[in-house]
């Protein structure tokens, strides 16, 4: 796989007014080349949009009302400090990581050459067409779980190592054994890929279970919203109670948020000091990181999911 090309996790489904539950656990997960993404997706979208039905596209690329974002955003800079910080904090999508995320969607979606629509939440969910939306997987997923002691979480600088030898960097990764792939299984019907451990597609995945949520949902966004503003949103699932402030702080701009309490997998597991020469130096808390290529997720959010 080429480290070369910003490339983004995509979960994507399709539907009419009641999609049937069988044909999520046959869903193919592929991770792909992002130049391979438009040939891939065009024909089923095409024929779906033939048949009137709507197609949602979850992304965990940067979603702005129109095109690349030229501003930082709000939602970013507010799920990266308080309760966020050191639990998943988000990128800037001015430089770095983030701004890749951002052109590499736009390129995708200009190849597909099909008309689309950038949901954040100013209206209803469109009832038909092609929808865009986007969520921070990483997020979404710590959201779901009760509020975790940092000192307990991965790092880049300090991956935890399981009794089988795996190290675990990334948090999204840790967090999706903790619970979170129980979750999207429950959600898709699909218990085995509670055993899936390839980062992009637990990234796919998950998009994948909110895109199933998001479809199932009312127009009152009963059970799943966006958090952020007509800048940027963030669409997330179930919420721990213990993360309640941080969403109000951030703000719902579309939907309900529908607090429960998930169980937590007990994963036995060691820190691991390692030496990072790239590192940059710490932030204060409360603040995004420096450098998007330096956040915990980064170099592993890497090829597209379909």
């Amino acid at each position: 796989m080429s480290t070369l090309a910003p490339l983004v996790s995509i979960g994507s489904t399709s539907s009419r007014s009641k999609p049937a539950a069988s044909s999520w656990p046959s869903r193919r997960l592929t991770a792909l080349f992002k130049r391979e993404v438009a040939a891939v997706l065009v024909a089923p979208i095409r024929t779906a949009l033939g048949r009137n039905e709507r197609v949602i596209i979850v992304t965990d690329a940067v979603v702005g009302p129109s095109g690349v974002p030229r501003a930082e955003r709000a939602v970013d800079s507010a799920c990266s400090c308080d309760g966020f910080y050191g639990r998943a904090q988000s990128y800037s999508v001015t430089y770095g990581s983030g701004l890749l995320l951002a052109t590499s969607l736009c390129e995708i979606l200009d190849e597909l050459g099909l008309p689309f629509t950038p949901w954040l939440g100013g209206g209803p969910l469109p009832a038909s067409g092609l929808v865009i939306t986007e969520t921070n997987p990483t997020t979404s997923m710590a959201l779901a779980l009760p509020m975790a002691d940092r000192t307990t979480l991965p790092t880049r600088k300090v991956p935890l190592r399981l009794a089988d030898g795996t190290r675990v960097r990334a948090k999204s990764d840790w967090y999706w054994r903790l619970g979170a792939a129980a979750i999207a299984a429950e959600i898709l019907e699909a218990p085995s890929i509670r055993e899936e451990r390839h980062h992009e597609r637990v990234a796919g995945l998950w998009c994948l279970a909110l895109a199933r949520q998001l479809e199932k949902g009312t127009e009152s966004g009963a059970g799943i919203a966006l958090l952020g503003d007509a800048d940027g949103t963030y669409l997330v699932g179930d919420v721990d109670p213990s993360w309640i402030a941080d969403v109000e702080r951030v703000g719902v701009r579309w939907g309900a948020v529908h607090q429960t309490v998930h169980k937590i997998r007990v994963v036995a597991a060691t820190p691991e000091e390692t030496i990072d020469l790239s590192a940059a130096a710490p932030n204060a808390a409360g603040a995004a990181p420096a450098d998007p290529a330096t956040s915990d997720d980064d170099d592993l959010r890497g090829n597209v999911v379909t």
